[in-house]
Formats: structure tokens, sequence, C-alpha cells
């Protein structure tokens, strides 16, 4: 009685410390692009510079039970008139121009959307700090991998992980998701482990977390999250949006597109707009224009052009059930 009476108390700290804003709940809940479902921009800030380097979008469909992410990497060529014109650049660059971070990831959720051809319901940022806190709160992940591998840094042993199954808190989850100098591929292998990351964290979310461990994630996310839903509102989706009923499906894929460097010497990431069009449609609901504003490509770029205007399918789209098929290669450790 007296564990009901605390688990009451905490609901209701909670609802008063986080009042819901009008009508949000219902706006992402009931928001269907005629498909029954919504979508989430969410990104990770880096600590040293605000840049967001890690960008993926959140689509939960009612009518399927199913959640699909689709990751945005970080040097993906985004044209909004900077020296370097990457997508993780945006952001830092509103801040420069004086929004406070609110308005400048509701700007960068804009543009992202708008380039993609549809419309995010929300948008998520969380900081490193914020992220430890959100996998220290569900007591840790279990990540699988399909073998031994140990992460360096400054050519030091950091973290060993084994074959199989491997339980990580929130300092070990941060190395695994931000690691990218060993991998094979750079930023693109650390984008494969971080799928793994992410199948494991809603596997443990969604086989059902104590109530004081929302609680303890609440805490957490609302000290330094910036987002546009109130965080009680998300705590609603995550208990009462997923289907009881049935299991939950997860599916995950890289925006198509290939690693360019440029005529400067720069290296990129260059979507391919007939695979990444489908993608958009598939995992973000679009339905308006891909790209009208040629933001994804530079003309004068000869590489550039060959990639994005590429008609080929050249990418994998993983479930839940071959996670395990990704093969995560360390060639360095630095």
């Amino acid at each position: 009685m007296k564990l009901i009476f605390k688990l009451v108390l905490i609901i209701i700290v909670v609802m008063l410390a986080l009042p819901s804003c009008s009508g949000a709940i219902d706006r992402v809940m009931n928001h269907t692009y005629d498909k029954g479902g919504f979508v989430f921009l969410v990104v990770g800030f880096d600590d040293a510079a605000e840049n967001t380097d890690v960008l993926f979008t959140v689509n939960y469909n009612k009518n399927e039970n199913s959640i699909k992410i689709a990751q945005i990497p970080r040097d993906t060529y985004f044209n909004f008139g900077s020296s370097q014109n990457k997508i993780n650049q945006f952001y830092a660059t509103m801040r420069v121009k004086g929004y406070d971070k609110k308005e400048a990831l509701k700007r960068t959720s804009d543009a992202i959307s708008s380039a993609f051809g549809t419309e995010f319901d929300g948008f998520l940022g969380i900081t490193t700090n914020t992220f430890k806190k959100i996998v220290e709160s569900i007591g840790g992940v279990d990540i699988e991998l399909s073998s031994d591998m140990t992460i360096a840094i400054d050519g030091e042993p950091t973290l060993s992980l084994k074959s199989g199954s491997n339980h990580i808190n929130g300092n070990e989850a941060t190395v695994f998701v931000r690691y990218r100098s060993g991998y094979a591929g750079q930023d693109l292998g650390r984008i494969d482990a971080q799928k793994i990351f992410l199948e494991a964290l809603f596997r443990k979310i969604t086989s059902g977390i104590s109530l004081p461990s929302i609680f303890s994630l609440v805490a957490g996310i609302q000290s330094d999250a910036v987002t546009d839903v109130q965080i009680i509102d998300i705590v609603k989706i995550v208990l009462g949006g997923f289907n009881k009923e049935r299991e939950l499906t997860k599916y995950f894929v890289t925006v198509p597109g290939e690693a360019i460097q440029s005529a400067g010497g720069l290296s990129y990431y260059v979507l391919q707009k007939y695979s990444a069009e489908k993608i958009a449609r598939k995992y973000m609901y679009a339905n308006k224009e891909f790209d009208p504003e040629g933001r994804f490509c530079n003309s004068s770029e000869v590489a550039f052009e060959n990639v994005y205007r590429d008609s080929s399918e050249n990418y994998k789209e993983y479930s839940d059930e071959d996670i395990k098929d990704i093969r995560i290669s360390l060639t360095n450790n630095k």
C-alpha cells in the first residue's frame, strides 16, 4: 500500500511539474497523414560545438503498431548558404544568428521536414548528459553484437564488448554510440552501431518499465532537453500509444546516399534523390515534393550530381529481427 501511495504521489508531482500543453497529445496521437501515425525529429548535440551530430526521425504507426527510424548522416550535404553546408551545422548556424535553443531547433526541424517533403509532429534535442540520464533511468540496455570488439580512445581500451548480449550503462552507451574513428566507414559505421543501440533501447522501453523508472526518465529529460512537446506528453505516448495487444515491430534505415569528397577536399554524404524520396514517404509520411529547393545537391560538383541523380536502389532496411545481421568492423583505434 505504501508503494502504491508513493507512485500516486510521483504521478501527481509529474503532472504538476510538467503541465500538458493544450492539445499537444491530441495533436501527435491523432495526426495521421491518412496513415494512422506521427513522426518526430530527434537530434543529439555534440559536446564541443552546437552541431547536431545525431539526426534521425521516429515514425510511430498506430495501425501497424510499428516504429520506423530513418537516420540522416551528419555530413549530409544541405545547402543553406554556409561555408560547408552540412546538415549537422544548420542548428549551430541558427544559434550564431541569435535564436534561442528552441527556436533554432524549430527552424532546423522546419527546414529538414520541408526538404524531405513532410511535416514533423514535433522535435526533441538531447545533450550527451541527457542521453546518459535516459539510459540510466531505465537500468541500462542489452545490445546484441555479432563479434567481440574493443573501443580504444587515445590508444587506451575504453570499452570491451563480447559477441552476443552485452548489458551497458549510461557511460558505456555514450561511448558506443559516439565512437567513430575506428569504424570502417567512419560515421556510417557509427550509424550502424546506433541502429543496434536504438533497437535495444526501444526493446527495453516497450518491454515494460516501472513507474519509478518513468519518473526518473522524465526528470532526466526535463533538465536540458530542447523540444516543442511537453515531456509528459512523450510519456503518455510511451504508456498509451503502443498497442499492447500486438508486438511492436521496429524498422531502421540510413537515408540512401553516398560518401563523396568535394573538389575542395571536404567530405560529404550526398543523398540519392530517387531512393531518399521513397524512404521519406515510407518512414516520414512525406506527401509533398521532395527537395523542392534543391538543398541536397551542389550542381557545380559533378560527383554530387552523379549520386543525386542515381535512380538505383542501394540501401538496406533492417527490421528488429535482422539487426543481428549488422557487422561492425573496427579498422583502427584512435
